[in-house]
């Protein structure tokens, strides 16, 4: 009799299951929170005879149902928590778990263990092309500024995951060793977090994101601003930091944690952020045009409002593809410019990228600015990057 029951009750619990999500698809009734990431959905397809016999649309239509029913969201995230609670395990392709609670990125991983790398000839022919780039554009007073930006891997290797731990050369180390053949500055934030490690008062990455806090971009941002002031004599616009708030999260320092989509957040230590006082008088104006290119590791260097108050104009080319003006945060294509007559509106050209992208530093800036004043024809066919891995080369960012 007890067996029956418990049938009973089974059955009479995933009715109800049933029916709650059957009600919530068609009425909404309760509010779900979105799931984070990318997500590519199936529209719900037209019904045609020819789609029919194919099984087209029989496919689609199922795989819209599966998408679309009701509290899909909040299962998903349950059984994303199991999942993590009791295996450790990550169900996003864009999370690695590794000790102690930390999270990365596989890309990230892969440049610090050297696997998403160029050769030694495809770093040397990278790093040549950006000398013709910054040899042209220093003919217009616009000088060329690589900052590398550090990456969660390299600072923190003791809390990657034990497996496939093999390294070898990466591009970071390539890049040190042809650094001193060029010209043009490159700004190496790489070694001067590894330098800062254990020693600064607040931290430099957190637990659950991928980029610098906003405190380490502070750091970050006024080791470049001081660089400059060195290298021009112009003595730019003073601040001081008069203290530090706690960082409200979720925010980029928890970036990949709401990547897993679980139900509860993750555990973590406090991160900070300076507060910037402006020391210079009204009346002095920054003196310097700055272009930033670069990928997301940027937007905290804007987050810390030192850009703002130091340059007398800047602007952001996100991955050399799209322009963030000061006033919008519309973007606009780069491909829309003449970017010759752009770039010598400039008094620096500053890449900032992080180690994930060190194998395409300005991404296509240099083929695009050479091209169109005829320095290299045909520039994609001739600078050729050559991955010693390409299949984990083209891991993909979101950030």
């Amino acid at each position: 009799m007890k067996t029956k029951n418990i049938k009973y009750f089974c059955f009479g619990l995933m009715m109800v299951v049933v029916c709650a999500s059957a009600i919530q698809k068609a009425f909404h009734i309760f509010s779900v929170p979105h799931l984070y990431g990318a997500s590519v959905y199936t529209d719900k397809p037209k019904f045609k005879i020819e789609d029919w016999s194919s099984s087209y649309y029989q496919t689609n239509y199922e795989k819209n149902l599966e998408e679309n029913f009701g509290f899909r969201n909040d299962l998903v995230r349950l059984n994303n928590q199991l999942d993590y609670s009791i295996f450790r395990k990550s169900n996003s392709n864009e999370v690695v778990i590794g000790k102690k609670g930390y999270l990365f990125q596989q890309g990230y991983i892969d440049a610090y263990l050297g696997k998403k790398s160029l050769t030694e000839d495809g770093m040397q022919q990278q790093l040549n092309v950006l000398q013709q780039l910054s040899d042209s554009i220093e003919k217009h007073d616009t000088k060329l500024v690589v900052v590398l930006a550090p990456g969660k891997a390299s600072f923190f290797p003791e809390y990657l995951p034990s497996f496939d731990f093999k390294k070898t050369k990466n591009n970071y180390e390539k890049i040190l060793a042809l650094k001193n053949n060029y010209t043009y500055d490159i700004v190496d934030l790489n070694a001067e977090f590894l330098n800062l490690k254990n020693k600064t008062q607040y931290p430099l990455y957190s637990q659950q994101g991928i980029h610098w806090t906003n405190y380490g971009a502070y750091l970050g941002m006024d080791k470049l601003i001081k660089h400059i002031e060195a290298k021009t004599k112009i003595n730019l616009p003073d601040y001081h930091v008069a203290g530090f708030i706690e960082a409200i999260k979720p925010n980029t320092d928890y970036d990949l944690g709401e990547l897993l989509n679980v139900i509860y957040g993750l555990p973590h230590y406090r991160t900070f952020q300076p507060k910037i006082v402006n020391d210079s008088n009204i009346q002095v104006q920054p003196k310097l045009n700055v272009l930033f290119v670069g990928d997301s590791y940027f937007w905290n260097l804007e987050h810390t409002k030192l850009i703002q108050h130091v340059f007398a104009n800047y602007n952001f080319w996100y991955y050399s593809k799209s322009i963030y003006p000061v006033s919008t945060t519309t973007p606009t294509p780069v491909l829309t410019l003449n970017i010759v007559s752009k770039i010598h509106d400039y008094d620096y050209v500053i890449f900032v990228q992080t180690e994930q992208n060190y194998d395409h530093l300005g991404f296509d800036f240099a083929g695009d600015y050479l091209e169109q004043t005829a320095s290299m024809k045909n520039y994609r066919d001739t600078l050729n990057y050559y991955f010693l891995n390409n299949s984990k080369a083209n891991s993909q960012l979101l950030f």
